[in-house]
């Protein structure tokens, strides 16, 4: 029996016979068991009943690290890695970043290599980034094997005149944008301007994601917040500054769940900072 995609239905065949998104022993549910065989534990993952010789003596199926199995059926197969980048001094003095050109400080450097040892074996294929110096800084560090490509597509929202300016003082002017989000803040652009932009960037590397496999994007949180609400078919323009999803140097997966859908969850936190719109 074939899948649509039209790969084999049931045995275990190598990741280089197989299509992705399908990779079962690179996804995030795979679980080490013993001699090195790895398990899913994705719970909506169903193994092909002509498999049943494999079983071991819990019932589970090994599924060697290098493989992928047309036999299991995940229904959350990661797509995209997404990877805020590490702290500034503007995170730590909690000033609003927009499109601000910052450097990372001591701790968002270690936050960025500390990212390094959560992505280095999630078989990513591409990185993308922001064209801003603190996520290509944190790109650098956190996958230094691939060279991550600059995309304008990826910087945060351009809150402009707040820009640099003390987050206690202006947020609740900036709220007023917020309330109004096709309302261009001064010197910046609206939210739906940014709404908008992060919808077509979120639909241009979903599309990536499913013909090459798990791609890396290093971007900030106003992307991270938006990329949610897109994933799991929430109203964009809510109220995003009630969100602290992704924390600096932190990193969130969007799941690729089949007819279920799209489905996003936080899966790496680096440090106690509070997470702040517009960054």
């Amino acid at each position: 029996m074939q899948n649509q995609d039209g790969t084999i239905k049931s045995g275990l065949v190598t990741d280089e016979s197989n299509k992705p998104p399908r990779q079962c022993s690179n996804c995030i549910w795979n679980s080490v068991g013993h001699h090195g065989h790895g398990y899913c534990s994705n719970p909506v993952v169903m193994s092909d009943p002509q498999l049943v010789m494999l079983q071991d003596e819990d019932g589970r199926i090994k599924v060697q690290p290098t493989w992928c199995s047309n036999g299991f059926q995940s229904k959350g197969n990661a797509a995209i890695y997404v990877l805020r980048h590490g702290e500034t001094e503007a995170n730590a003095e909690k000033k609003f970043r927009g499109w601000l050109n910052l450097d990372l400080d001591k701790n968002g450097l270690q936050q960025a290599k500390d990212a390094r040892k959560y992505l280095q074996d999630k078989n990513i294929k591409q990185v993308f980034c922001s064209d801003l110096g603190r996520t290509v800084k944190t790109a650098q560090l956190a996958f230094p094997k691939i060279k991550a490509t600059k995309d304008r597509a990826l910087r945060p929202w351009d809150v402009g005149y707040f820009s640099g300016k003390s987050k206690d003082e202006y947020q609740e002017a900036l709220n007023w944008f917020i309330d109004h989000p096709e309302k261009s803040i001064p010197d910046g652009e609206s939210l739906k301007e940014f709404s908008d932009r992060q919808k077509k960037a979120f639909e241009k590397y979903l599309k990536i994601a499913k013909e090459d496999g798990p791609i890396l994007l290093v971007a900030h949180s106003s992307n991270c917040i938006q990329f949610d609400k897109l994933s799991e078919g929430k109203d964009e323009l809510g109220r995003p500054e009630d969100s602290e999803y992704v924390l600096p140097g932190g990193v969130m997966v969007i799941l690729d769940q089949g007819s279920l859908g799209l489905k996003s969850e936080p899966v790496h936190r680096a440090s106690n900072n509070a997470a702040m719109y517009g960054s």
